[in-house]
């Protein structure tokens, strides 16, 4: 696992028990949640934004796909729950190169 400057296991999981102080009767946090919280590069909802493609087909907007900044922070996510000190439970997450836009 590569190592990112300021993000380390003590520093996810005193994040995460601040999430869980500020907001105590949410269950659940998302891999983006605690990314945004610790406000690491490429966070924010526009780093998952959808793409777009045109009947031209054309990508409008690209989808960005998960830094290697987000990798480390499941990775670490991921260990901290193997350790029983956070509930973590895994989810799928399907990445296609293409979106077809809906009919307006």
């Amino acid at each position: 696992m590569e190592d990112i400057p300021g993000i380390d296991e003590e520093s996810v999981l005193a994040l995460v028990n601040e999430l869980r102080e500020a907001n105590p009767e949410k269950r659940t946090f998302t891999l983006l949640e605690i990314a945004d919280a610790l406000g690491g590069p490429g966070t924010g909802s526009a780093s998952f934004a959808a793409a777009t493609l045109t009947n031209e087909g054309k990508i409008v907007k690209p989808r960005r796909l998960m830094t290697t900044w987000m990798e480390v922070l499941n990775e670490i996510l991921k260990k901290l729950g193997q350790e029983d000190k956070l509930a973590v439970m895994s989810v799928a997450v399907v990445v296609s190169a293409y979106s077809q836009s809906v009919p307006e």
